[in-house]
């Protein structure tokens, strides 16, 4: 027997503005450090459990050590098992991902 979602909810909009998100990854040598930010981010047709995808609009600054490195923007829909988007970065500083491309 299926069990009943002890809750649920429905947004017709979720906005952001002026958000931030911070990536560390310890599992590289030197740690990889990135943050995006002044997000602007539009979620629409957000509800739990999920009856159809979510949309989403994003755009953001990426950032390493305290500096400007790239533009990131993209919209598409997602739902929890499968994201469809379309992403843009612009004027990105490969040095932001050295941790990476040095491994």
């Amino acid at each position: 027997e299926k069990i009943p979602h002890p809750w649920s909810f429905q947004l017709d909009q979720l906005s952001v503005a002026k958000g931030a998100v911070t990536w560390r990854d310890a599992s590289t040598s030197p740690a990889a450090q990135m943050k995006l930010v002044n997000v602007q981010l539009e979620l629409t047709q957000l509800a739990w459990p999920f009856v159809e995808p979510t949309t989403f609009k994003l755009e953001g600054d990426i950032g390493a050590d305290g500096r400007t490195s790239g533009r990131l923007s993209g919209e598409g829909s997602a739902t929890p098992k499968r994201v469809d988007a379309k992403l843009h970065v612009g004027k990105f500083d490969l040095a932001t991902v050295n941790p990476y491309l040095s491994q």
